[in-house]
């Protein structure tokens, strides 16, 4: 089922001062063949909510389907990672809300099989950061829910881009973030409601959490803001590195 997720959203940076928030939010969790027959839910044009070639994948209007565009880009990123799936493929994000949307970290969630054998193979964590830069942390859970890999991606200008997050899948989300072995800061996504994706439920969405992807944006800069009065060190934007994938692959090149 396509669902509507509510989840605590909860942030602590441990060094080097303290600093902790938490808030609640939402996510659409959608099966991306689904994606042009859910009712509510605009692909490609403007809606209470909409979702747009542009948002995801190859970053780029299409006028092709996005459900089968979104589908080529999710086997061509599991290929870097020498994965092959054939089942179904969902994605959990934010939708846009009157035509604008800023996501933090979306999941591909990529089964072997329907997801109701509940075999998932891989995750593709994407990332974005408020410069309009994207990111994509490429996880194999052939045997584990939880996987380590490099930091290779600016995000926040108060950290560096170096060391190691820990991705840990599970119904809680947790990505810690360490640097030379020592835990800096630590992301969660705690679901606590789970309700079906379509017109009635989004629009009281709205109602429960107004404006959220503008609410997103706000709280990026306000905490952003305490870290700069808190003396915080402040990391220049490296240029960006050529490639736009991390995977197993690149720990054992370097």
């Amino acid at each position: 089922m396509n669902k509507i997720i509510y989840s605590h959203i909860y942030h602590k940076r441990f060094k080097p001062v303290e600093n902790v928030f938490s808030y609640k939010g939402f996510q659409v969790l959608l099966n991306i063949d689904d994606l042009e027959s859910i009712k509510g839910l605009k692909t490609n044009r403007w809606g209470l909510f909409s979702i747009f070639s542009r948002d995801h994948a190859y970053r780029k209007d299409e006028e092709n389907s996005i459900s089968t565009l979104y589908r080529r880009w999710v086997k061509e990123k599991l290929s870097k990672s020498h994965i092959e799936v054939e089942g179904d493929i969902y994605l959990q994000t934010i939708p846009r809300i009157m035509g604008y949307s800023f996501n933090p970290i979306s999941f591909w969630y990529c089964y072997d099989g329907p997801v109701l054998n509940q075999q998932l193979r891989a995750v593709i964590c994407e990332v974005n950061n408020t410069f309009g830069e994207s990111h994509n942390y490429i996880l194999d859970l052939e045997k584990t829910t939880q996987k380590s890999l490099p930091k290779e991606f600016h995000v926040s200008p108060f950290f560096p881009r170096t060391g190691v997050y820990e991705f840990n899948i599970d119904k809680i989300i947790s990505i810690k973030y360490l640097i030379k072995g020592s835990l800096d800061f630590i992301a969660t996504l705690t679901p606590y409601c789970e309700v079906e994706l379509n017109r009635k439920n989004l629009i009281i969405s709205l109602f429960k959490l107004p404006f959220f992807t503008f609410l997103v944006v706000f709280l990026i800069h306000w905490q952003a803001a305490k870290l700069f009065f808190k003396k915080v060190k402040f990391f220049t934007k490296p240029a960006p590195l050529e490639k736009e994938d991390t995977h197993v692959f690149s720990i054992n090149k370097k």
